[in-house]
């Protein structure tokens, strides 16, 4: 039986595929704040966002908001994918 304890442990240690290219990539420190942030969402939508690994507070957008939420997108799409292979 799979439970959301196996979601979060496959999250932390999933590895996190970098976008190839990013909004920021021609400011570093904000191209990594970005990643930083995708990072993050990635691992959040692996577990179907049950868990949410340092979300962004609401507010104005920066380079770890978008970075997370682009991230997330990302990381549900493989969650749903998993899902369906069991």
């Amino acid at each position: 039986m799979y439970t959301p304890e196996d979601d979060l442990a496959v999250a932390r240690s999933a590895p996190v595929p970098t976008p190839a290219e990013t909004p920021f990539d021609a400011n570093p420190p904000l191209r990594t704040e970005y990643l930083d942030g995708y990072r993050d969402g990635y691992r959040s939508g692996l577990t179907g966002n049950n868990i949410l690994f340092r979300k962004p507070l609401p507010g104005v957008p920066n380079p770890r908001s978008k970075g997370w939420y682009a991230g997330n997108d990302a990381g549900l799409k493989e969650y749903f994918l998993r899902k369906n292979r069991r």
